[in-house]
């Protein structure tokens, strides 16, 4: 092999919450990390500058994140009705209608709820 340091990795992808096993992964597209949303681990910590290089968004999440639902290791996307907006409603409604990879928290509460954190 050569050049491998020429290569890139894609830090972010979607895990189907109906079968977190399967191998099978959909890439989340960067701009949902650039038009604000926020990864955070399984304690609802917030661990990274999502803006930051792919290598670093990507070994903090091998750092600071649990391999509870899959190997490798997941963070939680959370996106604000602000960053909704930035990434797009259709492109949104796509990934969350049609492919059941983002579910709606009404509040706080709830979201430490789904995550399984406390508040």
């Amino acid at each position: 092999l050569i050049d491998m340091d020429k290569v890139q990795l894609h830090p972010t992808g979607f895990i189907d919450p109906s079968d977190p096993s399967n191998p099978t992964k959909f890439l989340a597209p960067e701009a949902i990390r650039g038009s604000g949303g926020i990864l955070v681990n399984s304690g609802g910590e917030r661990f990274v500058n999502e803006l930051d290089l792919r290598s670093v968004v990507a070994s903090a999440i091998q750092k600071h994140c649990s391999h509870l639902l899959s190997d490798p290791p997941f963070a939680w996307c959370i996106l604000s009705p602000e960053a909704q907006e930035l990434f797009g409603k259709p492109v949104l409604s796509f990934y969350k209608d049609k492919l059941g990879l983002f579910e709606e928290c009404n509040d706080i509460a709830a979201l430490a709820n789904h995550i399984g954190c406390t508040l």
